[in-house]
C-alpha cells in the first residue's frame, strides 16, 4: 500500500460477485496511481470477498465487518482512509480510465475548492446517457437551479472531496439506504465550494434501479427525511419532488403505511409541492 496515499477510494461491498472484478479493474486501471482503494465487504454471503481477495495489487485494502447497510459501511471508509481526499464508487459502477487524472488536473486550475467533480453517463440496459449538460468549466454557484433544471448534477464516483471536509459536515446518514447517496451530496452542496470538468469521469449503473419500487421500511427511504420548508426556491423544489415521487413509489409498492406517513408529514406544504411542479412544467 502507498504509505502517503493522496485519494482512499471507498467501495461499500454487499453481494456483487457479478460486477465487482470489472469495478476494481476499472479503478486499478487508472492513469493516476497514487491511490489506495478501500474495499468495505459488508457481510457478503455471495463470492463477492472471494473474487476481490484473489485481485493481488498492492493499493488494495479489505475491510470485513458485519452487514449494516451501505451507509455505515462508507462512513467505516471515511474512519479508514489516509488520502487527503477521498472518492466514493459503488461496487457496480465503473470509472474511466483518465477519470481520476481529470480531477486532479481540474484541482491544479481551481486550487481553493474542496469538491473537484465531473460529468457522468448512466448505463441502462444497452443504453448509456450523458448526464450533465453543462459544458463549461468552472466553480458550479447556485447548485440547486442547476440540479432542478437537469443541467447539472453530482452523483458518489464523479467526484473527489477533501477528508478534512468531514470535520464540519455529516457523514452519510447512517439508516437510510434508498436515496442517501442524494441525501449526502444535496446536503454539501453549499457547505463546499465546487469545482467542475464537463469531461465524463465516471459510469453510473441503472440496471438496479427498480429496487428501489419495492417496500422498504419508510425510515430508510431518503423521501422520508425531506424539509419542505429549507433552502432556497429551488432546493424546496427538489425537495417536494422527492416526496411526491416517494409517495408515488409507496403507493406502486403497495405501502400504504409508508404512503399515509409521507401525505401525514408533509400535507402542510401541498402548496410547495404543487408550485414545484408547475415550476417544473414552466421551467421556472
Amino acid at each position: 500500500m502507498p504509505e502517503n496515499p493522496f485519494i482512499s477510494i471507498i467501495v461499500p461491498l454487499y453481494n456483487k460477485e457479478f460486477c465487482i472484478r470489472n469495478t476494481i479493474e476499472s479503478i486499478l486501471n487508472q492513469s493516476y496511481k497514487n491511490f489506495e482503494l478501500i474495499i468495505i465487504n459488508d457481510g457478503s454471503t455471495d463470492r463477492s470477498l472471494h473474487i476481490v481477495s484473489g485481485i493481488s495489487d498492492n493499493r488494495i485494502r479489505i475491510i470485513n465487518k458485519t452487514n449494516e447497510g451501505v451507509s455505515a459501511t462508507r462512513n467505516r471508509g471515511i474512519k479508514e482512509a489516509k488520502g487527503d481526499y477521498v472518492l466514493f464508487l459503488d461496487a457496480d459502477d465503473y470509472l474511466y480510465p483518465d477519470g481520476i487524472q481529470t480531477l486532479i488536473d481540474l484541482k491544479n486550475k481551481y486550487p481553493d475548492a474542496q469538491i473537484y467533480t465531473g460529468n457522468f453517463e448512466t448505463h441502462k440496459t444497452d443504453s448509456i446517457h450523458k448526464m450533465c449538460k453543462l459544458q463549461q468549466e468552472g466553480y458550479i454557484n447556485n447548485p440547486f437551479k442547476l440540479k432542478w433544471h437537469n443541467t447539472w448534477d453530482m452523483r458518489l464516483g464523479s467526484f473527489i472531496m477533501e477528508k478534512k471536509c468531514f470535520e464540519t459536515i455529516p457523514k452519510f446518514h447512517p439508516i437510510m439506504t434508498i436515496g442517501e447517496d442524494v441525501y449526502f451530496t444535496d446536503s454539501i452542496f453549499e457547505k463546499c465550494k465546487i469545482a467542475y470538468s464537463p469531461s465524463v469521469i465516471m459510469r453510473y449503473d441503472r440496471n438496479n434501479s427498480s429496487l428501489s419500487f419495492k417496500k422498504y421500511p419508510i425510515e430508510k427511504c431518503l423521501s422520508a427525511y425531506m424539509d419542505l420548508n429549507i433552502g432556497n426556491f429551488y432546493q424546496k423544489c427538489l425537495n417536494a419532488e422527492c416526496v411526491a415521487k416517494g409517495i408515488a413509489k409507496k403507493i406502486l409498492a403497495k405501502d400504504y403505511k409508508g404512503c399515509a406517513y409521507l401525505i401525514k408529514r408533509n400535507y402542510r406544504y401541498t402548496f410547495v409541492i404543487i408550485k414545484a411542479f408547475l415550476a417544473k412544467i414552466l421551467h421556472l
